[in-house]
């Protein structure tokens, strides 16, 4: 070993790692691998570019945890992009409603998108979803969607009352 050499990775942990308790400042929780991925995801899709979009698209093929999954719904909601369309769809069928409902608004935040978003959630098992769906009838109006929601009011009168 060499008197200038450092062990960066030895470095950058011990950056990371929280402070002992009795010293200055407070101590920094260490981030877990699902927020760092979740962050990573999130500035991926804000970027746009073709590698960042190939890198989502297979991150989304191969699986993501909910919170991934929360941080790229959100994400494509603030930066709408087309070519994540059939992996938004995909998510509107997600066994946990808020992810749903995430995948439905940044469907809807999608152009020509949003007539669809209002019909998937207007057919969701979920009271809170279908109600989202009524609301999403209001900005994007066609005469299908508009006919929808009105055999829905009809179907489901509780719809209309506030959670």
């Amino acid at each position: 070993m060499w008197a200038g050499w450092v062990d960066w990775s030895l470095v950058f942990v011990s950056m990371l790692a929280p402070r002992p308790s009795g010293t200055d400042g407070p101590a920094e929780p260490i981030a877990t691998a699902t927020e760092r991925h979740a962050v990573l995801i999130g500035r991926l899709v804000e970027r746009g570019d073709s590698a960042a979009v190939e890198y989502t698209l297979l991150q989304l093929d191969r699986g993501m945890p909910p919170e991934v999954l929360e941080a790229f719904l959100d994400a494509a909601l603030a930066h709408p992009q087309s070519v994540f369309v059939p992996q938004i769809l995909a998510l509107t069928k997600y066994r946990m409603p808020n992810i749903r409902a995430r995948a439905i608004l940044a469907l809807a935040g999608i152009a020509d998108q949003g007539a669809k978003a209002a019909f998937i959630a207007m057919d969701d098992p979920d009271m809170r979803i279908r109600r989202l769906g009524l609301q999403l009838t209001e900005l994007y109006t066609d005469p299908a969607v508009e006919e929808a929601a009105l055999l829905l009011r009809t179907r489901e009168p509780a719809l209309m009352q506030e959670p």
